[in-house]
């Protein structure tokens, strides 16, 4: 019966709204199904926390706040899941909070929740936003962060992409439609099975997006337990810049393990010439041996090695690096992988 009342819901929607609520079904089922096994808000089906202010409100139970009823899902969904020790479910709980909402017309943004979720993680994230709207330049974000609160509880933190939306529309648009898909009788998603879904983040910059954070988290902890502050502070900025010259370059995955590493090193190694043998010491096997995959190995080692050395020189210690030595580990690395 429950069923039959969302589809006459539904139905009743204008022409504007294009529908799209089923185009991730895997995630939108997951989600409910954690929604049902604890649901004080009485909300009527997961689905509509993805419709339009108007659509939602027929299904919003006793949430009055039709804006964060998205928000009011997820949440739940998330609480049940982990007093269930569910990751599967608090992983589609975060995935459905960053999902794109129904919005009119063509370009629209949705508005924003104005309160703050009981589960921090869930906190942490927004939901997507039409790709033809000014908004949709915060996507790539919103799946970054995503990513972070995926990692954190335990989940494959690349399952962020599949949250991303469709191809932009067209602005005026009298249909509404846009490029979409809505088909509640593919369990996976049609945005997935007609090849729709535009990802607004790659796995390489996820990894360097989780890389950075690690090295900030690292650079706290080392702070709180060895006291020197300047020191570590000065080092995880010289990493992070020379991370994100790497980024710029197309090397985020491997250069970005480099410094990583490094830094990891650094933060049980506080004095300076320590910290920077760390850092040589991160040029090993390991760490390199994705920077020199690609043809051009001897030339791609001698880059990777001599930004580490400069940098490294850039953070105030005292120890010499060997370059030829760098370079030279890298190259046998690699000839032997």
């Amino acid at each position: 019966m429950k069923t039959a009342a969302i589809v006459f819901v539904l139905a009743g929607l204008s022409a504007a709204e294009a529908p799209q609520e089923h185009s991730h079904e895997a995630i939108l089922l997951a989600t409910q199904a954690m929604l049902e096994l604890d649901n004080p808000l009485q909300i009527e089906n997961a689905v509509f926390g993805l419709l339009g202010d108007g659509g939602a409100q027929g299904g919003a139970g006793s949430v009055t706040n039709v804006k964060c009823l998205q928000q009011n899902i997820a949440d739940q969904a998330f609480t049940n899941a982990k007093a269930a020790n569910d990751v599967e479910g608090m992983a589609n709980a975060l995935m459905f909070r960053a999902l794109e909402r129904n919005t009119t017309p063509v370009g629209g943004a949705s508005e924003t929740c104005d309160e703050t979720a009981v589960n921090p993680e869930i906190a942490a994230i927004q939901q997507h936003q039409d790709p033809a709207s000014p908004e949709a330049a915060g996507n790539k974000q919103i799946v970054l962060n995503l990513a972070t609160q995926l990692q954190a509880i335990g989940a494959d933190p690349n399952l962020a992409i599949q949250t991303g939306t469709f191809p932009a529309g067209t602005i005026g648009d009298p249909t509404g439609d846009g490029f979409i898909c809505d088909d509640a009788a593919d369990p996976i998603g049609c945005i997935f099975s007609t090849n729709m879904l535009v990802a607004d983040a790659t796995e390489a910059e996820i990894a360097s997006h989780l890389a950075g954070e690690q090295v900030s988290a690292d650079v706290v902890v080392a702070q709180a337990e060895k006291g020197d502050l300047a020191q570590l502070a000065e080092l995880a900025q010289t990493v992070n810049v020379t991370k994100q010259k790497a980024d710029l370059q197309g090397e985020s995955n491997a250069k970005g393990t480099i410094f990583t590493l490094g830094a990891k090193a650094a933060a049980a190694h506080p004095n300076a010439a320590d910290a920077q043998n760390a850092i040589a010491a991160a040029l090993s096997a390991n760490a390199t041996v994705a920077a020199a995959a690609e043809d051009g190995v001897t030339a791609r080692c001698a880059a990777a090695v001599r930004q580490t050395v400069q940098q490294s020189d850039n953070s105030g210690g005292t120890a010499v690096l060997d370059e030829n030595e760098g370079i030279a580990a890298c190259v046998s690395a690699q000839e032997a992988a």
